[in-house]
């Protein structure tokens, strides 16, 4: 059986900025943590460095909120090589340097939600709320491949 491990990342202060802990959270609580270990990472991904090191797990899923020029509440599939351009950067180290050689060991799967409100105080947007709530089902059954793709040519230049 193949080790998961899902690092929710992101600040529940902002909004839609907190999908990743949200759903590292609503995993736990609603038992869906049969085969996948969920960690609410917040703002501190760095702190999980170490334990995944030790635990190597097959898989990492990261869960975030990232600007992708789609609706709010798009999921998808993020290559790893473009994740520094669209995070939001409530996390303090870059995610490639965070992990280093990591990614050459285990999978590592980025998960992006479209965000539509960040603004100080907010709760998550419904459409937001609604987006974590399918990955939830899609976490439950394993089934990442059917997150769609995000394609460079979806972003714009900045």
């Amino acid at each position: 059986m193949s080790s998961i491990i899902l690092w929710g990342i992101g600040n529940p202060l902002f909004g839609d900025d907190g999908v990743g802990p949200f759903v590292a959270d609503a995993l736990r609580k609603e038992g869906l943590q049969r085969s996948i270990t969920a960690i609410n990472c917040e703002t501190m991904p760095e702190n999980y460095v170490a334990d995944l090191r030790r635990k190597s797990p097959n898989t990492l899923l990261i869960i975030d909120a990232a600007d992708m020029n789609l609706a709010p509440g798009s999921l998808r599939r993020i290559p790893f090589d473009m994740v520094e351009n669209i995070s939001f950067s409530t996390h303090g180290l870059p995610l490639g340097m965070l992990l280093g050689d990591l990614v050459q060991k285990i999978s590592v799967i980025y998960i992006g939600i479209q965000p539509s409100n960040q603004d100080l105080g907010a709760p998550i947007s419904n459409k937001v709320k609604k987006a974590a709530q399918e990955l939830l089902v899609i976490l439950g059954k394993e089934d990442f491949e059917s997150i769609p793709l995000l394609h460079h040519e979806n972003l714009s230049p900045k």
